[in-house]
């Protein structure tokens, strides 16, 4: 340094950091990388994204699973992400790519795990059957050890500041309508990186990982609620209609991400196109409940109305 000319501090810092000044530093090592084989591991996680849907700006948890060998990616966007929803993104996701790693490394979340975390996180029961019926096994990686699932949790990045600019969306089925065409040319375009299309890579995956079962268990909640005077049922914020006959009544409501089916035991009364949670909508089909109306004109008054 030339005596009395001011040095910016972190030209300063810089300097002493490369001299060993200071404070002792640890030994750097280069960074790690972790290889898996074709049909060995993919990677689920979410992560909340801003999106605006209907001119309106929501936050939406967006679920990707990500294969480790190949780098293809499924995406879909909830509302909300429980157990349910975690069902019906892992069918959804494995039906797109046609088929299943035998491992699904996860981070320490209550929505797949019981207790425990790391090695030692025990899936709750229901997840742990859901796995086996599509041959694959849930394992948690180390808190704090975000490595180990960074091909997911890298990807998050990517998708923020790539997918949602410059589109537009009507509602949630179009949003997950364009994420999974995002997805599909994403798959289908080459990999600098990889030197090679990861659709291509996903070809030679197919033949050592699992297939997926021709047919699985639909997924579905039960839920138990009485309908109301008004002749409507509530269910996630919004209402649906029942038929008069069971005014009054306790019934069965089975829920899917599609529909939302209204059961008198084991009679099936009418299905719902299902409204998204918390829209505050209401549903009534043709049939349902009295709508009253208020005359127009005043008419002809009977003589009982006017002794009412």
């Amino acid at each position: 340094a030339v005596i009395g000319r001011s040095v910016p501090y972190s030209t300063l810092t810089q300097y002493c950091r490369d001299q060993g000044l200071g404070d002792p530093q640890e030994d750097k090592n280069p960074a790690g990388e972790y290889i898996f084989g074709p049909g060995a591991e993919m990677q689920h996680d979410t992560s909340p994204i801003q999106v605006i849907v209907g001119g309106i700006q929501r936050l939406y948890q967006a679920a990707s699973l990500k294969f480790c060998f190949s780098r293809v990616r499924y995406l879909r966007f909830y509302r909300q992400f429980r157990r349910f929803q975690c069902k019906d993104f892992l069918v959804r996701a494995l039906e797109f790519l046609d088929c299943v790693c035998s491992r699904c490394m996860i981070d320490n979340s209550s929505v797949i795990i019981a207790h425990g975390t790391g090695p030692r996180a025990v899936p709750a029961p229901e997840m742990e059957d859901f796995a086996k019926w599509f041959v694959f096994k849930f394992e948690a990686h180390e808190v704090g050890d975000a490595n180990r699932s960074a091909k997911v949790e890298r990807d998050f990045d990517f998708i923020q500041r790539n997918f949602p600019k410059g589109r537009t969306f009507t509602d949630d089925a179009d949003l997950n309508r364009q994420a999974e065409e995002w997805c599909r040319r994403k798959n289908g375009r080459y990999n600098n990186k990889l030197r090679l299309c990861p659709q291509k890579l996903l070809e030679e995956e197919q033949a050592h990982a699992h297939r997926v079962p021709e047919w699985h268990r639909p997924v579905y909640l039960l839920h138990t609620r009485r309908v109301d005077a008004s002749g409507l049922v509530n269910l996630d914020g919004n209402e649906y209609s029942a038929p008069n006959a069971v005014l009054g009544r306790e019934i069965t409501v089975r829920e899917t991400m599609e529909s939302v089916t209204l059961l008198d035991e084991h009679q099936e009364l009418c299905v719902h196109p299902r409204l998204p949670e918390g829209a505050r909508g209401r549903s009534r089909l043709e049939g349902h409940g009295h709508v009253f109306r208020r005359r127009t004109s005043p008419g002809k008054v009977q003589p009982e109305e006017l002794w009412l």
